[in-house]
């Protein structure tokens, strides 16, 4: 095969097809950087989406505890086992500071 010398009119054509090509390999190269950063955000927002129910969980487990432990029945059982109980009128006692007990 004989390969026929470049024309004036086939080089602007080659440039052309090149620039072309060029083009297309770009917005390819583009098309999948994008598409691999968007399979990377998925990722993440799953990972997030993921981690954020296990802390609603707990934040309810947590919830729970603190209703438990502070539930007045309870508090009232363990201060009889410490020996605790509500005083007797006769020991009460009200203390008033210098500056409420002074009436002008």
């Amino acid at each position: 095969m004989k390969q026929e010398p470049m024309t004036k009119s086939t080089k602007p054509l080659l440039a052309a097809v090149v620039m072309t090509a060029m083009v297309f390999m770009i917005v390819g190269l583009v098309h999948v950087h994008r598409r691999h950063q968007m399979v990377k955000l998925g990722y993440k927002l799953s990972d997030l989406n993921s981690e954020l129910a296990t802390l609603e969980e707990e934040s309810r487990r947590l919830t729970l505890e603190i209703s438990m432990m502070t539930e007045p029945k309870r508090l009232k059982d363990i201060a009889h086992t410490h020996g605790l109980h509500l005083p007797e009128p006769e020991q009460i006692r009200t203390v008033y500071s210098n500056a409420v007990a002074q009436n002008p």
